[in-house]
């Protein structure tokens, strides 16, 4: 993933990233491209869920005990 990312970024076109599903994994792909690429002028991230909101089998108090 990381010199797909690093390919797509150093490229001409914009740079989105879609990432489909948005629990455990999901949310920490989207740590890493974040980590990575944020303030980047190209970077455009999408996160896909059928639910409500992120991590949506885990308590609140979880996500921000661990956030």
């Amino acid at each position: 993933m990381s010199a797909r990312l690093d390919k797509m970024m150093s490229g001409a076109g914009p740079g989105a990233v879609v990432i489909v599903g948005g629990g455990l994994e999901g949310v920490e792909a989207l740590g890493e491209v974040l980590r990575r690429y944020r303030g980047h002028p190209r970077l455009q991230v999408h996160v896909v869920e059928s639910g409500d909101r992120l991590m949506p089998g885990r308590a609140a108090s979880d996500i921000l005990r661990f956030g």
